[in-house]
C-alpha cells in the first residue's frame, strides 16, 4: 500500500479526500491550520468541541467549525452546545450514549456511515476513493489515553463498521505522525518533489527526519529501504530489538525519491517525526 503523506497537509491536491476527526486534547494548532483547509468534514469528539470553540474565539474567526460534534456528550460544555445549536445552520450534535465505545469510534461509526464516508453510494461517482480519515490527538497527556489512541489506529482497519477496506488512518500528534501499516509491500511518501528539494523548500517543509517502526501488533519481521539503519528481514518485537530513533537517509529524502519502503509479515506502526514548523506545544 502506498501513503503519500504530503497530501496531508495540501502538498498535493490530488489524491484520497480524508476527513478530520478533533480528539479531546489540546488542539496541535499549526498541525490544525495545515491539515483543516482541505479536510472534507471535521468532526469534533464530544468534549473536542469546547477546543476548537476556544479557537474561534481566540483567533475572533466564527468560520472555525466542526462539521459535526459526535460522542456521548458528557464532556461538550452547554454554552458551547448552545452555541454551535443557535447558528444558521446549527452545527449538527449527535449523541451516542453507548458506554462500550470511545468518542473516537463514535465518529469513525458517524463517518463510515455517512454518505461521504461511502465510496460506492448514490452520492458519489462508483470510482471515487474512499474517504481517509486523519485524527488530531496527541500522545503527551495520560499514558492510558495515549494508548487509547494508538489501539484505535490498530481497530478501525480491521472493523469494516469503523473503516473503509480501502481506507487510511493517521494520527496527528504534537510532534509526529503515526500509522500502521498493512502486512505486505509498504511505501510511504515522504516528499511531494524532487530528493534536492526536500527539507530546502518551504512546501516541503513538513516531516522531520526521525522514524520509528513499532510492532505492536506482535512480533513481526521487517525490511526497510530508505532509512539511515535500513535491515533485512528483521525480526523485531516488543521487549525485544525495536527500530525507533531511526532516520531518514540524508540527502535523498528519505529514498531515492523521497520514499521509505517497509516490508512486514505483521502489521506495525509507522511514525514520522513532524517538521519544528507544525509542532505543538505539548
Amino acid at each position: 500500500m502506498e501513503y503519500n503523506l504530503p497530501k496531508l497537509f495540501g502538498a498535493s491536491k490530488d489524491g484520497n479526500a480524508y476527513a478530520l476527526i478533533i480528539l479531546d486534547v489540546p488542539i496541535n494548532e499549526p498541525a490544525y491550520d495545515a491539515v483543516s483547509t482541505d479536510a472534507s468534514m471535521i468532526l469534533c469528539a464530544d468534549g473536542a468541541a469546547n477546543r476548537l470553540y476556544d479557537l474561534s474565539q481566540k483567533r475572533n474567526d466564527p468560520d472555525i467549525l466542526p462539521t459535526a460534534v459526535i460522542g456521548d456528550l458528557d464532556s461538550i460544555f452547554p454554552n458551547v452546545r448552545s452555541h454551535y445549536a443557535s447558528l444558521h445552520p446549527p452545527v449538527p450534535i449527535h449523541e451516542d450514549p453507548d458506554q462500550y465505545s470511545t468518542d473516537f469510534t463514535k465518529c469513525l461509526k458517524y463517518l463510515r456511515s455517512s454518505h461521504l464516508a461511502l465510496p460506492n453510494n448514490s452520492h458519489s461517482n462508483s470510482s471515487d476513493p474512499p474517504i481517509s480519515v486523519l485524527a488530531l490527538g496527541g500522545l503527551s497527556g495520560r499514558v492510558d489515553q495515549g494508548l487509547s489512541q494508538l489501539h484505535h489506529l490498530f481497530l478501525a482497519p480491521s472493523d469494516p463498521s469503523l473503516l473503509h477496506p480501502n481506507a487510511q488512518i493517521f494520527l496527528l500528534s504534537d510532534q509526529s505522525l503515526t500509522f500502521p501499516l498493512h502486512v505486505g509491500k509498504n511505501t510511504i511518501i515522504v516528499a511531494s518533489s524532487s530528493p534536492e528539494n526536500y527539507n530546502n523548500d518551504d512546501e516541503e517543509d513538513l516531516l522531520g527526519e526521525h522514524v520509528g517502526i513499532i510492532p505492536l501488533d506482535g512480533p513481526t519481521t521487517i525490511t526497510t529501504e530508505g532509512l539511515e539503519w535500513d535491515v533485512q528481514d528483521w525480526p523485531t518485537r516488543m521487549g525485544g530489538q525495536v527500530s525507533t530513533s531511526n532516520r531518514l537517509r540524508k540527502g535523498s529524502g528519505g529514498g531515492k525519491e523521497g520514499r521509505v519502503m517497509v516490508q512486514t509479515d505483521r502489521q506495525v506502526l509507522f511514525t514520522i517525526e513532524l517538521a519544528e514548523r507544525l509542532k505543538g506545544k505539548g
